[in-house]
C-alpha cells in the first residue's frame, strides 16, 4: 500500500542518516541501493542522506557519483545536495572538483548559501588556490550571499597561507571596517601574513589598533 511504501522510505532514510553519523558510509550506500532494488522511488531527501554519509567519511568520488545518478533519475538537487558534496571534496583536498560543483549549482539555479560558500573557500584555501578564493568571495557579494566570521577567516587564511600578505591585510581591513566579529583568530592570521611579508611595522600597527579590554 501507499502508506507502507512511505513508511519504508522514511525508515530507510533514517537508517541511512544514522549510518552516516557513525561513519558507516558503505552500509549507508547499501541501504540506499536497496531502495532502487525494491522499487522504492528515492527523493532528494534520500539522495542527500546518502551524499551526507559520503561527506562525513570524506568519500568525495562516491558523493559525485550519487549526484550523477540523481541527475539521471531527474530528482531535483537542493542546496543541501551540493553543500554536502562540496564539503566532501573540501575534506579530501579536491578544490577543483568543489569549484566544478559550484558551477553546476549555478547552472541548476540552486541557491549557494553561506555553508556552501565557506566549504568552497576552505577547499580553495587548503589547495593553495588563493586567487580562486578571492574570486568566489567577490562573486558572492554580487549574488547577495550572507557572509559570516568563517567566511572571512577562510578567505584571509587562504591568502596568508600562500604568502599573499597584502591581500590578507586588505581583507583584514575590510573585516575591521565592517565590524565583523571574527575573534582573536583573524588577528593571528593577519599577524602571520605580516610575518610572511617581513612587515613588522604593519604587525606593530595591527597590535596597537586592537583593544584588549
Amino acid at each position: 500500500s501507499q502508506s507502507k511504501v512511505e513508511l519504508d522510505r522514511i525508515t530507510v532514510n533514517a537508517a541511512i542518516s544514522a549510518c552516516g553519523k557513525v561513519a558507516k558510509w558503505e552500509k549507508a550506500l547499501q541501504l540506499f541501493g536497496a531502495m532502487a532494488q525494491n522499487q522504492v522511488e528515492s527523493t532528494s531527501t534520500d539522495f542527500n542522506a546518502a551524499i551526507s554519509a559520503c561527506e562525513k567519511a570524506c568519500k568525495w568520488e562516491n558523493a559525485l557519483n550519487i549526484i550523477s545518478v540523481m541527475a539521471k533519475s531527474k530528482v531535483k538537487s537542493t542546496t543541501i545536495t551540493f553543500s554536502a558534496a562540496i564539503s566532501a571534496c573540501e575534506k579530501s583536498g579536491k578544490w577543483e572538483e568543489a569549484l566544478l560543483l559550484s558551477q553546476s549549482m549555478m547552472q541548476s539555479v540552486v541557491e549557494i548559501d553561506t555553508i556552501s560558500l565557506n566549504a568552497l573557500l576552505s577547499a580553495c584555501g587548503n589547495g593553495g588556490a588563493w586567487e580562486a578564493s578571492l574570486q568566489l568571495f567577490s562573486g558572492m557579494a554580487q549574488n547577495k550571499v550572507e557572509y559570516d566570521a568563517i567566511t572571512f577567516i577562510s578567505v584571509t587564511s587562504a591568502c596568508e597561507e600562500c604568502s599573499e600578505w597584502e591581500q590578507a591585510l586588505q581583507l583584514f581591513g575590510i573585516i575591521v571596517q565592517n565590524e565583523v566579529d571574527c575573534g582573536i583568530g583573524i588577528l593571528n592570521v593577519a599577524l602571520r601574513a605580516c610575518e610572511s611579508g617581513s612587515r613588522w611595522d604593519e604587525a606593530l600597527h595591527l597590535l596597537s589598533s586592537i583593544s584588549f579590554a
